[in-house]
């Protein structure tokens, strides 16, 4: 039995969402994959400023140019040069371990980026693996509808047939522009 892992990438709870509002926010995911990339990045990471602004301006392409879920993760390995990074996570340091060892890399290091979990160098090479995962159709349709009910949000998903396959579909809420 294989399961697939799926991120619902297009999904951005804001608090927008009204206390009353009386209709649903429905997504819908799109024919084709949405890349997710990955950076991991220090604020005491002296090469890292350059990769962080290109990473922003990636953020800002539109989904018809890229589609892309981009995630940056703080690691914490450089904090005892004396610069904590305030968003430094130990969990994201234990991530970027683990894709380095399913990359086969002999160290990790920052920045570094992932495209859907492999090991990506250079602008050129990052934007053709995004390019490529945009081109594979999604193994999936799904619908995704979020009401408000006082402080609490319920979700409602449907997907098609699967073919008989089964998948896990793994939520995630994030913040941005932090």
């Amino acid at each position: 039995m294989k399961t697939r892992f799926l991120i619902i990438s297009s999904l951005l709870l804001t608090l927008s969402l009204s206390a009353s509002a009386k209709e649903p926010l429905v997504i819908k995911s799109g024919p084709y994959r949405t890349a997710v990339l990955e950076l991991y990045t220090s604020e005491g990471c002296s090469s890292c400023p350059p990769a962080d602004q290109w990473f922003a301006q990636l953020s800002n392409a539109s989904i018809s140019e890229l589609d892309v879920l981009p995630l940056a993760f703080h690691v914490d390995y450089w904090d005892y040069i004396g610069w904590k990074d305030e968003f430094a996570d130990s969990s994201y340091t234990e991530r970027q371990r683990e894709l380095g060892r399913l990359n086969r890399q002999r160290s990790i290091y920052t920045p570094e980026f992932f495209v859907d979990g492999k090991e990506a160098r250079g602008t050129s090479i990052i934007l053709n693996k995004i390019r490529a995962a945009n081109q594979v159709k999604s193994a999936l349709s799904l619908e995704l509808s979020i009401r408000q009910h006082e402080m609490q949000y319920q979700l409602h998903l449907i997907s098609q047939d699967s073919g008989g396959q089964n998948y896990l579909v793994q939520f995630f809420v994030y913040e941005d522009e932090l």
